[in-house]
């Protein structure tokens, strides 16, 4: 449950750089809870622009972005950190504790700076960002070559303030999450800004208890007679985190500016599992990973830009577990350990010419060395002996992309963005993959009308796989009855997409897209009985995955008190492998998802506004998994007072438990259900702003100047 701590940044004309927060794994306590690129630069200011209208402007569309006023949306609402915030946009859904854009992944970017976290990093980076800090989100369907991102990309623009004079803000908040046990987090930021300085910080504290059950239910057929074994969990987890990251920018002139970025996290989680059915037992885990992010930045005036980042990342884990078997107690200890080193490194120029003609090129290079030790001992029952087994991998990655395109304004009407990137993704384990890869990218956009608007994107990206996956090695949980076992045959996944978005009468959204992923990535499950009854989960490359789907977005405003949004989706979906790698199916899924938001204004007088959320998604499939409909009913209520300065958010979440899915695998007669803890979420969170003082310029003494009588 990720910790919703906010972070307000002073607004100010000057580009300040503001830094993300990343955590690994974190805890989360905030409201409303449940995965980069710049903002609009000289490129989109080109192009034509149309305004998107409910009562009022939310959108503009500027060539093949669609910039939303993250502001209107927020009106009334208690979403008070950037992860909140986006998935108020339209087609944004939450799947696993990830976001998706249209059924897909998504970068994401922060006032024009990438990152090469992970997708989990990101993701805890959006938690920990303030939502009141953001002017406008930024959507591409298809990002060209110069974000240095492939495929859907949302990007955060953060506010500027028009007054420079205020030399200081910051923002305090308390927040409180409480289902089955309670989290807590508090968090401290403030902004310095001085003449061509500025300066960005914060701290924060996030701990708590978390508590959760699974029963797992495997079934197999022997002999003609079907078996059943069960398993059951009791999680109860102490977590806690400091985070704190400092961010600086001095601007020599208009669009002359030097940034450094520092960012870094510590968390620390305790796991006690107990475990019964197939067998009886105790699990305990601890958790500590650390991490380092260093980035420095600068852009000249000329369209010149380059930067430099660091990574450091270390990932230790301790796991000892005993567990009663028929024939005496099996006693299993591991220590495994995970460092990563990654830099990266970027240079891109843009031309702007005559007649509305815009060159850019530029070049990335990333550069990573993982290295992995893994040790376990088990102590089997009486007469086996002690056995051991050690692992060491020492890992090197690179990646190399070049790229150059061009965007045009042929008319009012007509404009067009293309790219054409090659990358290069070296290593040496795949050497019949080491190779370069073509990735174009067109966005065309025509508007005949001021009422009708269409937007057509096609792309192709590339998706690798994370580096534990990609080790062999299994980590035990209830008494080795589940495995989380490596795969050292992935390699990266090839996704080509076209998005068709049309706009009607300034209001009503509509897309239609396609696509296909070429050795798609995604966790299936194993099923062994020998020795013993256990079930694994195996991250494998499917031979492919196809997609299609339609969206539609329709807004509604009942008078100045109701303002509401239905968003209406329509996924079809398959999923087809051969037996070569894993096991052969050609499965395919039909499946809806439909979200009513709501605002009613209480009293604008008090600033009292009531939110009323509801979700659905029908019935699906993920490779060999059955996934059930899950939905939920959320309630909030937002109250702004001491003259704006303070905001009191209460909220209850899930009200019918149902929005946990509980999956399903049935396959070649071997069936695994998993259910899963799934609780009501209470919560309450105070944000207060700080400071906006402005700097005292000494008084000048006149007194002796004035003339005497």
């Amino acid at each position: 449950y990720p910790l919703n701590i906010t972070f307000m940044k002073q607004n100010t004309k000057r580009k300040a750089y503001v830094l993300g927060l990343s955590l690994a794994i974190s805890c989360s306590a905030g409201a409303q809870t449940s995965m980069g690129l710049s903002c609009m630069d000289s490129i989109a200011q080109t192009l034509p622009t149309i305004m998107v209208r409910g009562a009022a402007p939310i959108a503009q569309v500027k060539g093949a972005t669609i910039c939303y006023d993250l502001q209107r949306l927020l009106q009334g609402r208690g979403a008070d950190n950037a992860w909140e915030a986006v998935k108020l946009l339209p087609g944004v859904i939450e799947t696993n504790s990830t976001l998706q854009l249209l059924g897909q992944d998504v970068s994401f970017a922060i006032d024009g700076q990438v990152s090469s976290l992970s997708l989990a990093q990101v993701a805890q980076q959006l938690k920990s960002m303030p939502a009141s800090s953001i002017e406008r989100v930024d959507v591409m369907y298809a990002s060209p070559a110069q974000y240095q991102v492939h495929g859907r990309l949302i990007n955060l623009v953060l506010k500027r303030s028009e007054d420079l004079s205020k030399t200081f803000s910051g923002e305090l908040n308390l927040a409180y999450h409480q289902d089955h046990d309670a989290l807590f987090g508090e968090r401290i930021a403030g902004r310095y800004h001085k003449g061509k300085f500025s300066l960005d910080a914060f701290y924060l504290h996030s701990h708590g208890l978390r508590f959760g059950f699974e029963n797992e239910t495997l079934g197999y057929r022997t002999a003609g007679s079907l078996s059943t074994v069960m398993s059951n969990e009791v999680t109860r987890a102490h977590v806690f985190a400091h985070t704190y990251q400092l961010g600086a920018t001095y601007r020599f002139a208009t669009n002359n500016q030097l940034s450094f970025a520092y960012q870094g996290d510590y968390n620390h989680q305790k796991f006690e599992r107990n475990f019964a059915g197939y067998t009886l037992g105790n699990d305990r885990l601890k958790y500590r990973p650390w991490l380092h992010d260093v980035r420095l930045d600068y852009q000249a005036p000329f369209g010149l830009k380059v930067g430099v980042e660091g990574i450091w990342f270390r990932s230790p884990v301790d796991q000892f577990f005993a567990a009663s078997l028929s024939s005496g107690t099996l006693y299993e200890g591991i220590e495994s350990k995970m460092n990563v080193q990654s830099w990266r490194f970027y240079a891109q120029q843009t031309h702007t010419l005559s007649r509305g003609w815009q060159l850019h090129y530029g070049a990335w290079l990333k550069t990573t060395h993982d290295e992995v030790n893994h040790a376990m001992a088990m102590k089997l029952p009486p007469p086996s002996r002690l056995y051991n087994e050690e692992y060491h991998h020492d890992g090197q990655e690179t990646l190399v992309n070049a790229y150059a395109g061009f965007s045009k304004r042929f008319s009012e009407q007509l404009s067009v963005d293309a790219s054409l990137a090659a990358e290069y993704y070296h290593l040496p384990r795949l050497d019949a993959l080491n190779d370069w890869r073509p990735l174009p990218t067109l966005n065309v956009t025509y508007m005949p009308h001021a009422n009708h608007m269409w937007l057509l994107s096609l792309s192709s990206s590339l998706q690798y796989p994370n580096y534990w996956a990609m080790q062999p090695i299994m980590m035990p949980t209830r008494g080795n009855f589940n495995l989380l076992v490596g795969n050292t045959d992935l390699h990266p996944a090839t996704s080509y997409q076209t998005q068709l978005t049309y706009l009607l009468k300034q209001r009503y959204q509509f897309t239609a897209w396609y696509t296909y992923t070429d050795e798609c990535i995604m966790r299936q499950a194993t099923v062994s009985l020998s020795p013993a009854a256990s079930a694994g989960l195996l991250p494998v490359n499917l031979e492919y995955r196809e997609q299609a789907g339609l969206q539609a977005v329709i807004p509604q405003k009942v008078g100045q008190m109701i303002d509401s949004r239905l968003t209406l989706m329509g996924i079809w979906q398959r999923d087809f492998n051969h037996a070569v790698r894993y096991m052969a199916f050609n499965r395919v899924a039909l499946y809806g998802v439909a979200a009513l938001k709501n605002v009613v204004t209480l009293s604008t007088l008090h600033h009292l506004a009531l939110t009323l959320d509801a979700s659905v998604q029908t019935k699906t499939k993920q490779g060999t998994w059955d996934i059930p409909a899950t939905g939920s009913v959320d309630v909030g209520v937002n109250w702004d007072f001491w003259k704006q300065r303070a905001r009191l958010h209460a909220f209850a979440n899930d009200l019918f438990r149902t929005a946990v899915a509980h999956p399903r695998f049935q396959q070649h007669g071997y069936s695994l259900h998993f259910d899963r803890s799934c609780y009501r979420q209470f919560g309450v969170s105070l944000t207060i702003k700080l400071g906006n003082y402005a700097e005292q310029q000494p008084a000048i003494d006149t007194s002796r100047l004035q003339r005497g009588l």
